[in-house]
């Protein structure tokens, strides 16, 4: 009977998404001499805002074009999906490459690179240009990089007596130990022990593989069919993550929303209640106005060296678009 309701409730969801996006992404008749392109991202205000500025710039260099932006802040895939299983999906959108390659709905791109005489390979830092393949196929052509780095609220590490991140790299002493230690100095506790500031938190479950990485570790293999969960290295470094909230109690374990792909972290760091956080560079756009300064260091690097873990919004081109 509940695998029944289950199914009744998630047949429910798939027909309420597809209605939605049926009603929100009717077409609409283009200005003249203009060709009208549908954009989909991910985000909020703030994205919204820096992505406006971007496409600005792009209809002024081609005046022929305008951009249709389609913001989706939440359930971003699952919207998508809907998008394609009605058959209403914008011409180009981010996506998770390895999703939606298999069911082909990307347009493959090496024509247009063939013919662009600004494209160079050359150009790019090595190895960026195999995150936007597939099956020897071009489908994008990354536009940025988001490397993980720490962010961290500069009044805080002053008020506290501590050296910055900045610093402590600069002297060759920004390694695990010293920011576990900067965590427990930062976290701040009433009377009753009710944490009115925590020295880290994590900004959702996928950081995880960060803290792989930075321990000497990788959780796959270089061509993605071997998995690396139990090398010691890969089991160390999740370890010391869970130990941050489970044995330090200088951050807090990961939250319902966190798991559901919405992390409060940003929100509480923004706020002063967070003194640091590991994210990339999409954040900046997020801090705007926010009240205390705060700059950004390297992850906590081990004698291996600095390492980091990055990734790349693909962008696609809907396979039935019509431009």
């Amino acid at each position: 009977m509940m695998k029944k309701i289950a199914q009744a409730v998630l047949w429910l969801l798939i027909l309420a998404a597809t209605i939605w996006a049926f009603f929100l992404y009717q077409p609409e008749g283009p200005p003249p001499d203009k060709t009208v392109v549908t954009f989909a991202i991910w985000g909020g205000v703030a994205e919204r805002h820096a992505w406006e500025e971007l496409i600005a710039d792009f209809e002024k260099r081609n005046p022929d074009i305008q951009v249709k932006l389609q913001l989706i802040p939440l359930k971003y895939q699952e919207k998508i999906l809907a998008l394609l299983a009605a058959d209403i999906a914008p011409d180009v959108f981010t996506v998770q490459i390895a999703d939606m390659i298999p069911k082909g709905v990307l347009r493959p791109i090496d024509d247009f690179l063939a013919r662009d005489p600004n494209f160079h390979p050359e150009d790019f830092v090595p190895g960026v240009l195999e995150l936007g393949k597939w099956g020897g196929k071009t489908y994008n052509v990354p536009s940025a990089l988001g490397p993980l780095v720490l962010f961290y609220n500069v009044r805080h590490f002053r008020e506290a007596g501590l050296k910055t991140p900045n610093e402590y790299a600069a002297e060759g002493r920004w390694n695990w130990d010293t920011f576990v230690h900067c965590c427990k100095v930062l976290t701040r506790r009433d009377a009753s022990g009710h944490v009115s500031r925590w020295g880290y938190r994590m900004y959702g479950e996928w950081i995880m593989w960060l803290y792989v990485t930075i321990n000497g570790g990788r959780p796959f293999s270089p061509d993605f069919r071997v998995a690396h969960l139990t090398d010691p290295r890969t089991v160390e470094g999740l370890q010391r993550a869970a130990d941050l909230a489970l044995v330090h109690h200088v951050a807090p374990g990961v939250s319902p929303e966190e798991l559901a792909g919405m992390s409060p972290a940003w929100q509480d760091f923004k706020r002063g209640k967070v003194a640091m956080m590991h994210c990339g560079p999409w954040m900046v756009a997020r801090l705007r106005g926010m009240e205390d300064p705060y700059d950004v260091a390297p992850p906590p690097t081990e004698p291996g060296g600095r390492s980091t873990f990055s990734a790349s919004a693909i962008t696609g081109i809907w396979a039935k678009s019509p431009h």
